[in-house]
């Protein structure tokens, strides 16, 4: 009889054993896949570390204004070269960047053109009236709004709206300061009718020619015909010269034989230089994407540049 207590104690000895035994295997296991992931998540994000300081690069790179559309994939191989191990294959440390250009410039500046009342009625009177097709009382309407609208003070232009007007109506308005945005058009007074009318006589939406965040000058590489008009107090269609000789020989915009002189540009618009280099530039702003590579790990930085010397960044976003 003892002895038999004495086989089962032991019996149970060595399950108690083999159950620690167990439990320990799987502590260690889990550990183990722990220190893997945990081993893991730090080689992602040292590789992320990296794109993104190979993305900042690129970016920087192009806040040189030595660098344009022209020379941009040149420089970015030439600085690759010189900054990373540009030989490795992907996966095994290789790290670049590559750098994409776009104009940015080549939409009126709502806020920018408000802050002058005078400019901003030449040139959205030809804008409204001239191009558009609009009635004198529907542009008269927006313009004198929008001034309203971004001026500080409470003195009412002819034809606009002040707060008075906007309460009367129970409306919002106005800001007494620039537009934080191009959905801010239609809250000002008058210009959902503007809206509703050039889509209807043109096809435009007015998103698609006016902002709110626009370089000082008007982008001539990247404007429309219309807007180009209006700026430089041009006859209607009187752009239309330019608009087929501004890409050069090729027709491909961004390339080497674009139109780079604005004496040559002035020729052909048939404009005074000192007008056009008073409201209209050739370069402009860039909105630049930049993209950092660490084998198959990207990040991307995208950013718009003002024009100048040197370039500024006036608004980025991590991608």
């Amino acid at each position: 009889m003892k002895r038999n207590l004495s086989q089962a104690k032991r019996g149970m000895a060595l399950l108690a054993v083999l159950w620690a035994l167990a439990i320990l295997s799987l502590a260690v296991l889990s550990l183990s896949v722990l220190l893997d992931s945990t081993m893991s998540q730090q080689t992602s994000l040292l590789s992320t570390t990296r794109a993104l300081l190979a993305a900042e690069s690129g970016l920087e790179m192009v806040k040189n204004p030595s660098v344009n559309y022209f020379n941009v994939p040149e420089a970015t191989r030439q600085l690759n070269a010189m900054l990373y191990d540009t030989k490795k294959k992907d996966g095994e440390g290789g790290i670049s960047f590559s750098v994409t250009l776009t104009r940015e410039g080549g939409l009126l500046d709502l806020n920018r053109l408000a802050a002058n009342p005078a400019l901003c009625q030449e040139v959205l009177s030809r804008l409204f009236k001239m191009e558009w097709e609009v009635s004198p009382q529907i542009a008269d309407r927006a313009i004198g709004c929008l001034i309203d609208w971004v001026d500080p003070d409470d003195s009412t232009q002819l034809n606009g709206a002040e707060r008075r007007q906007y309460e009367r109506a129970r409306l919002p308005g106005p800001r007494n300061g620039p537009m934080l945005g191009r959905e801010e058009f239609m809250m000002i007074s008058g210009w959902r009718e503007l809206q509703e009318t050039v889509r209807k006589k043109r096809g435009i939406d007015l998103r698609d020619r006016l902002t709110v965040g626009g370089a000082e000058k008007l982008d001539l590489m990247g404007a429309e015909g219309d807007l180009i008009e209006a700026v430089l107090g041009m006859a209607k269609g009187g752009a239309n010269p330019w608009l087929a000789q501004r890409k050069g020989q090729d027709g491909i915009s961004l390339t080497a034989d674009d139109v780079q002189d604005p004496g040559t540009a002035a020729r052909i618009l048939g404009v005074n230089l000192e007008l056009l280099n008073n409201r209209a530039t050739l370069q402009g702003r860039l909105r630049v994407l930049s993209t950092g590579k660490v084998g198959d790990t990207t990040r991307t930085i995208e950013a718009v540049l003002s024009d100048g010397s040197p370039r500024k960044v006036e608004a980025r976003w991590l991608q």
